[in-house]
């Protein structure tokens, strides 16, 4: 079988939908639904071979919580590699060799150091350890981030792990993550990490997610994911229902499809019978092709400017203090590391990127010392820095501008 980037460059592709809500109109009693696998491995196999005669060609695992944090919540991370090589096991059975298998991989529900207690390199490790039990799967899938810093470590995790992988990130009503990131800044760090593919799943209906379509549609030409709820939930006599209707979230989703998205399904509230529609609508249409004017860009997870723009509109600081005093202008701040070690370059970028949502730069002479910078920035990253650096500089999807000197 082609790979999955080559088969989006020949058609729409079509993702499956809900398991968690099917799993409970189905009567299935789990503590940790991702567990449900191991214990009810046909169920989940049902689930699987109902979208994939629906028309799914992609199918996403039952691992959406399977990462460390998740399963220690349930006491169940000591069965990690079970669970999450069960849950490929059983989606590989009903795709064989004529679908593409998504080793889903879910926020870990805390946040990131300094805004909570994770650390950036204890997020890569344990998405690594999901990832590496999913090697079964065509693709990991970083989905329903509502963090791009998050989404970052996933992703990071996943080409440490030598694995394809796409990033599907979770939109307010405003545009923006929970955490304030832009879709404009989500595809590019996305891009410059390696995914072959970038998009968006949960929050509202498909009208939510054509604003956040055409923005990432906007930077970069990736094939964008999008998968969304079956409208906005409503909790009627305790129980939570999705208004859309198969017929109508097929409908609903014909301007997702032609403002330009690679692969669609659905997400909370959609069915088989959601997908089935939907593999419908998207029948013989064309594989989706790039619009963007693609630049070299620096950003944040908040802004971006064109690199030659940004390089023309910078400063360079030497404490986190001096970012509260930029020029309203400046597009890059540039941190100098060359008198910091590793561990306090580490706390220094933690830091400027909570005084300042302007995209960063920085200035090093030691390979240690930037790397814990570049570990750390949820960015794309201006870098001066020695040429033979290069390989780490690519590695977090920054940029070499310089010499160090």
């Amino acid at each position: 079988m082609k790979s999955i980037s080559e088969a989006l460059k020949e058609k729409r592709l079509i993702i499956d939908g809900g398991m968690g809500a099917l799993l409970g109109t189905m009567g299935v009693q789990s503590a940790c639904p991702d567990q449900v696998g191991v214990e009810q491995p046909e169920v989940v196999r049902s689930i699987h071979r109902a979208y994939l005669d629906a028309g799914a060609n992609i199918v996403i695992t039952n691992t959406f919580g399977s990462s460390p944090a998740k399963l220690a919540k349930y006491d169940l991370q000591s069965a990690l590699e079970e669970i999450v090589s069960k849950a490929v096991e059983n989606a590989r059975a009903e795709a064989k060799e004529n679908a593409y298998v998504a080793l889903d991989v879910g926020p870990t529900g805390e946040m990131l150091y300094p805004m909570g207690a994770l650390s950036t390199q204890k997020a890569i490790e344990g998405y690594r350890r999901q990832i590496r039990s999913g090697k079964g799967a065509d693709f990991a899938l970083m989905e329903t981030m509502t963090d791009i810093g998050e989404g970052r470590t996933g992703m990071l995790a996943a080409a440490q792990e030598q694995m394809p992988f796409a990033a599907s990130f979770s939109f307010e009503a405003s545009g923006r993550t929970m955490s304030g990131g832009t879709p404009e800044c989500a595809a590019m760090i996305a891009k410059a990490l390696g995914a072959f593919a970038v998009g968006m799943n949960c929050s509202g209906g498909p009208e939510h997610m054509l604003e956040p379509l055409r923005r990432m549609r906007s930077v970069v030409n990736l094939p964008i994911f999008v998968q969304p709820n079956a409208g906005l939930p409503e909790m009627i006599g305790g129980r939570t229902i999705y208004p859309f209707g198969p017929e109508r979230f097929a409908e609903e989703m014909r301007p997702i499809l032609e403002s330009g998205a690679a692969a669609v399904g659905g997400c909370c509230g959609t069915t088989p019978e959601h997908i089935r529609l939907l593999a419908q609508a998207a029948r013989d249409l064309p594989a989706a092709q790039g619009i963007a004017k693609e630049e070299v860009y620096v950003c944040s997870q908040r802004h971006y400017a064109a690199l030659d723009d940004a390089l023309s509109a910078m400063q360079t600081v030497a404490d986190v203090d001096d970012l509260y005093d930029l020029e309203d202008d400046t597009l890059l701040a540039a941190l100098d590391l060359r008198d910091m070690d590793a561990e306090e370059a580490k706390e220094h970028v933690c830091m400027a990127a909570t005084a300042t949502h302007v995209p960063l730069g920085f200035i090093a002479d030691d390979i240690s010392v930037l790397e814990n910078a570049l570990r750390e920035y949820a960015g794309i990253a201006a870098v001066w820095a020695p040429a033979e650096w290069e390989a780490v500089i690519r590695k977090y999807g920054a940029i070499r501008v310089g010499d160090g000197e």
